[in-house]
């Protein structure tokens, strides 16, 4: 793992800009959470995360989604 959340966070939200329709859309939404939090924006990583699991409830993005929501919260 490389770690560079600041240069992937702009990359995934370009997936959920320019091609909202994608397969892949869940995990670029997760992964736009998981460097939000890396990146120690807590807030906005909580509201990503949060509408990963409202948008694609029964997906393993969700599951992860809430997984790293715990985490933020301890």
């Amino acid at each position: 793992m490389r770690r560079q959340f600041k240069d992937a966070l702009p990359e995934f939200m370009k997936v959920t800009t320019q091609y909202p329709q994608s397969a892949k859309m869940p995990d670029a939404m997760l992964k736009i959470g998981y460097c939000q939090g890396e990146l120690g924006d807590k807030i906005s990583a909580r509201t990503s995360l949060q509408q990963v699991m409202k948008q694609f409830p029964d997906t393993t993005a969700a599951r992860l989604a809430s997984q790293r929501l715990e985490l933020l919260s301890q």
